[in-house]
């Protein structure tokens, strides 16, 4: 999926494994995370620090299981011209969430609109940073208290006064394993509707079956009447 970024610059971080037995030493972090979470974590802190050290404005953090839609393109490639000042972090991916809650107002912008999100949105896959925002989001991962996900998108919605957490409508990503289960269920409530219909059919042909039965003898009746009155 990396090789669909070519013709923009990018740079491949190797992430934080977290089946490495040295992952937790030194740190000060919540028991209720799984080593997994916190490699997740130190994976995002690496890449954000990284980013503050360039001489970027912004920067497009991307998880190596995203998908994207063709808009992604269009919209990285022109970044400077559409991103809010106060824009803190822009999340551009769905977890086909059912519940969550956006702002009614809203930022147009040419490949969409930009919502202020409002509750708890799942997943890290793809969104840009600022600069601010990138201190801000490393100050808050580096507690190790939630997962990285919960901070970006939950936590840091608390205190929105200097700069604004904003949700892509519609998103142009999603993670592979939430577009195949997509594909999957989109596939399975095809085969459940066809059931229905087929059962639906059914249903309607037994029930008609006695009136059509009726309408075929009375149109029989009217063929042999109108065959005795020519005679």
């Amino acid at each position: 999926m990396i090789d669909r970024l070519k013709g923009l610059d990018f740079t491949l971080i190797e992430a934080i494994d977290g089946n490495d037995n040295d992952l937790l030493e030194d740190l000060n972090y919540n028991k209720n995370l799984s080593k997994y979470e916190i490699a997740n974590i130190s994976s995002h802190i690496k890449s954000l620090n990284l980013f503050i050290k360039s001489d970027h404005m912004y920067c497009c953090i991307l998880e190596d299981d995203i998908i994207f839609s063709d808009r992604f393109f269009s919209l990285i490639s022109s970044v400077s011209n559409w991103i809010p000042r106060n824009a803190y972090v822009i999340k551009l991916e769905t977890w086909m969430q059912r519940k969550l809650w956006i702002s009614r107002k809203f930022i147009s912008i040419k490949e969409g609109r930009l919502n202020f999100l409002k509750s708890l949105h799942f997943g890290t896959g793809a969104y840009i940073v600022s600069r601010d925002g990138a201190k801000r989001v490393i100050k808050e991962l580096s507690k190790y208290h939630e997962p990285t996900d919960h901070v970006i998108f939950k936590t840091l919605l608390k205190n929105q006064i200097d700069g604004h957490v904003y949700q892509l409508n519609p998103a142009c990503c999603i993670q592979k394993h939430h577009f195949e289960d997509e594909i999957s269920d989109i596939q399975t409530n095809n085969s459940i509707l066809k059931m229905k219909k087929s059962l639906l059919n059914k249903i309607y042909i037994e029930l008609f079956r006695p009136l059509k039965l009726c309408i075929e003898k009375i149109k029989r009746f009217n063929q042999i009447k109108r065959l005795i009155e020519f005679r």
